[in-house]
C-alpha cells in the first residue's frame, strides 16, 4: 500500500513539472516575439529619423537658396509680388464668398460680413520679406461698412486672421461695404464698393 502511494505521488509530480516547462516555453516564445517586434520598430524609427534629417537638410538648402541666391536676383517689385503670393484675402457674406464687386441680395434679417486673411503656414521667404505680403497697417483699416450698427469680432489663428461684422435684425434696405484700393486689388475686385440689398 505504501509503495502504491509513493508511485502515485511521483507520477503527479512529474506531470506538474512537464506542464510548468510547457508554460515557460510559451512565455519565452512570446518574449522572443516581443523582442523581435521591438527591434523591427527600432529599425523603422532609425530609418524615419534618417528621412527626417534628410528632409531637414533639403529644406535648409532650399531656404538658403531662397534667402541668398534667389532673393539677391529679384528686384523690389518682384520680391513684393512673391511676398503677396504668400497671403490670400477673401470676403464672405453670410458664408458665401464674394468673388467680384457687385450687388448682393440678403434673404435674411441677420447678416454676417467676414474678411479673411490667410498666410501660407510654411514659408521659405525671410520673415521681413514675407511680412511685406500683408496689406499695409491693419485689416480693419481697409474696410468700411455702413450703417455701423454691427458687432465686430476679430478671431485670430496660427495662419488665419479675420474680422467679422455681425448684424441682427437689419432694418436698413442696403448695407454698403467699401474697401481700399489696396484691398480691392488683393481681393481681385473691379470696384471698391459692394451693395448688400434686402430682398
Amino acid at each position: 500500500m505504501a509503495i502504491s502511494c509513493l508511485l502515485t505521488f511521483t507520477i503527479i509530480g512529474c506531470t506538474s513539472s512537464t506542464e510548468q516547462a510547457g508554460t515557460d516555453h510559451v512565455a519565452q516564445d512570446e518574449l522572443n516575439q516581443l523582442q523581435k517586434e521591438m527591434e523591427e520598430l527600432q529599425q523603422e524609427m532609425t530609418v524615419q529619423d534618417q528621412d527626417i534629417q534628410s528632409y531637414e537638410e533639403k529644406l535648409n538648402a532650399y531656404q538658403n537658396f531662397i534667402n541668398h541666391d534667389l532673393v539677391n536676383t529679384l528686384d523690389s517689385q518682384q520680391l513684393q509680388s512673391l511676398a503677396e503670393s504668400q497671403w490670400k484675402y477673401q470676403l464672405y457674406v453670410n458664408g458665401e464668398e464674394i468673388n467680384e464687386s457687385n450687388e448682393f441680395q440678403m434673404s435674411t434679417s441677420d447678416l454676417e460680413i467676414k474678411l479673411v486673411e490667410t498666410q501660407n503656414i510654411h514659408t521659405v521667404l525671410p520673415t521681413d520679406i514675407h511680412n511685406e505680403g500683408q496689406v499695409s497697417g491693419h485689416m480693419r483699416e481697409h474696410i468700411k461698412i455702413s450703417p455701423t450698427d454691427y458687432q465686430r469680432v476679430a478671431p485670430a489663428g496660427t495662419n488665419v486672421d479675420s474680422i467679422i461684422y455681425k448684424f441682427e435684425n437689419v432694418t436698413s434696405d442696403t448695407i454698403q461695404v467699401t474697401v481700399t484700393d489696396e484691398l480691392k486689388e488683393r481681393l481681385g475686385f473691379d470696384q471698391n464698393a459692394i451693395s448688400i440689398n434686402k430682398q
